[in-house]
């Protein structure tokens, strides 16, 4: 009875070391998307959707969180062996150095896995945190540029450029005719 769940704890353990070591799997980006690394400037993100970079952020992070749930999880699963086996080692009387020592090595394992179970949970919380921070930074330059551009927009329609002579740009005076160009003149030389 004592080798079956020596077994059991080993090959959840095995699960768990292999589930923790796999190299998260690239998330598809929609085209023209900025990777999570790159840096564009603002006005290269012009043409975007305002959510299309959030979206793969999120779907990111919604895979961080779900490995995480599953990690959480299994260590759950792998305290509860190791206390039935700790349990069963008393009650029976075991005196065994063998099976203390098997017993030491898997509190030992699975503080470690805890560890770095913390790690991942640190990890992860720092991540949505720099990524909420950067979708709140997004939304205020994206307003800034908006509130630019209707100022800008507005000042554009209520008054014009005016020249020296306070003619508005692109006018001459009333009753004057703009000079005329020599024939051999180009538009350059003007």
């Amino acid at each position: 009875m004592r080798l079956s769940n020596a077994r059991a704890a080993i090959v959840v353990l095995a699960v768990t070391t292999v589930l923790a070591q796999e190299a998260p799997a690239p998330v598809a980006a929609p085209a023209g998307t900025p990777s999570m690394g790159s840096r564009r400037p603002l006005a290269g993100r012009r043409g975007m959707s305002p959510g299309a970079g959030q979206a793969s952020a999120g779907q990111t992070l919604t895979t961080m969180r779900e490995r995480m749930d599953e990690m959480g999880g299994t260590l759950d699963k792998m305290h509860t062996v190791l206390k039935q086996m700790r349990a069963k080692a008393v009650k029976a009387g075991v005196k065994d150095p063998i099976a203390t020592a098997n017993l030491n090595m898997w509190e030992l394992m699975l503080g470690h896995l805890d560890k770095q179970f913390q790690d991942l949970r640190n990890e992860t919380l720092a991540r949505e945190d720099l990524e909420a921070r950067r979708a709140a930074l997004y939304k205020q330059a994206d307003a800034k540029a908006a509130a630019e551009a209707q100022r800008a927009q507005s000042l554009a329609g209520q008054t014009p450029i005016l020249t020296q002579g306070g003619q508005a740009a692109g006018q001459t005076p009333a009753g004057q005719t703009p000079p005329a160009l020599p024939a051999n003149a180009s538009p350059s030389q003007k």
